[in-house]
């Protein structure tokens, strides 16, 4: 017997859940690469998983991605907002005119991650020049980094 069987749980609450959860384990793995040398930063996951939301609408798993990109500037020393500048910039800009040539889900995730690293920095140095300040330089480590972060979300995505 069901007393309450018109009464449902508030499904509001599970997605807080999730994205402090997400925000949590974020920023955890930021500190562990700081740390650790060879932990990937994550750069490319994050912008995947940026597109992803975006597209799905899901702005609210947004914050945590943006509060790992200002950690990561932060720890890394680049520009303030430049990868949240630079993930909006592509994603209005290049990505829809990467999936109207490439169909394939799964081979633009590689790409993809390869774009987030490897334009990010160029974009980072462009605006480094052109503001006068000094940014990171490139390191043969990206490529590791965008490989490994590449086979890990072409299994799980």
């Amino acid at each position: 017997m069901q007393i309450f069987s018109h009464m449902r749980r508030d499904s509001a609450y599970k997605e807080v859940l999730k994205t402090l959860f997400l925000l949590v384990l974020i920023v955890s793995y930021g500190a562990l690469t700081d740390m650790l040398y060879y932990l990937p930063p994550l750069l490319g996951v994050a912008f995947v998983l940026f597109c992803n939301f975006m597209e799905k609408g899901k702005i609210h798993y947004l914050f945590p991605i943006v509060i790992f990109l200002l950690f990561f500037e932060a720890t890394k020393g680049f520009l303030w907002l430049s990868s949240i500048i630079f993930f909006l910039i592509s994603y209005y800009l290049v990505v829809p005119k990467v999936k109207q040539v490439l169909g394939c889900e799964k081979c633009l995730i590689p790409l993809f991650v390869f774009y987030a690293y490897f334009g990010f920095y160029l974009f980072s140095n462009a605006m480094g020049l052109l503001l006068g300040v000094g940014t990171p330089s490139i390191s043969t480590l990206l490529l590791y980094f965008a490989i490994v972060e590449s086979f890990f979300l072409v299994i799980l995505l």
